[in-house]
């Protein structure tokens, strides 16, 4: 074979294999096939520590009291041997002060015999019962009167239960992470409570929050 006859096989040789380039592959879903569906976001979780209208557990009492509708307590009482100081706001009018939006607040503060620091010491625990003023001055994610099985699902799990009980009322407290404590009536949040509280529900700061939840809250 001549070489012109070499070197014009070997171009034809070299066009065929060019022209076997791969062929694309292209992946297509079978007719019919569902797509996932969209994500639905999760609830808002508690993550504390949490601020209430400007204030939060640690602060100190007389901060708070400067302003209203904090300035003028319907009450307070030492509890617990004189360990704390229940300071008290009602929803219904008690000595003649009503807290605003049917809300009845309470504040736990660290007991002092010192009377010119009686109302300068921390506030240990928190809470209030009821009413709205607190739904929308709070980076508490939950309000007042949630749904119980919304109230579990942002809390998660739940550390335990009792009951509070006065006259013929009674509360139910779940405990959860975090020093919070939900009080629930007829499955929704009647109100909660921040903060270490005691275990017994018999102790005197529990009976006191029932005895302002029966006598200056609504109840029905």
């Amino acid at each position: 074979m001549t070489v012109f006859y070499r070197i014009l096989l070997i171009f034809f040789v070299v066009s065929f294999i060019g022209c076997r380039a791969p062929r694309e592959t292209v992946v297509t879903e079978p007719p019919g096939k569902a797509q996932p569906p969209p994500s639905v976001p999760a609830p808002a979780k508690a993550g504390g520590p949490f601020r209430w209208d400007g204030f939060a557990l640690g602060d100190t009492f007389d901060t708070v009291m400067t302003r209203a509708p904090y300035d003028n307590p319907c009450d307070d009482d030492a509890v617990d041997g004189r360990v704390r100081r229940f300071m008290v706001y009602g929803a219904q009018p008690c000595r003649d002060r009503v807290f605003p939006e049917d809300t009845t607040v309470f504040f736990f503060i660290e007991h002092t015999e010192e009377r010119t620091q009686s109302l300068a010491t921390k506030i240990v625990a928190f809470g209030y019962l009821h009413g709205s003023y607190f739904n929308t001055r709070t980076t508490f994610p939950l309000a007042t009167r949630e749904e119980i099985g919304r109230v579990r699902s942002v809390l998660g799990a739940m550390r335990g239960s009792f009951t509070i009980e006065r006259k013929d009322r009674s509360l139910l407290v779940e405990r959860y992470d975090g020093d919070i404590h939900v009080l629930v009536k007829d499955d929704r949040a009647f109100g909660y409570v921040f903060g270490p509280m005691p275990d017994d529900p018999l102790n005197e700061q529990w009976r006191g929050i029932m005895q302002m939840a029966v006598r200056y809250t609504p109840m029905d």
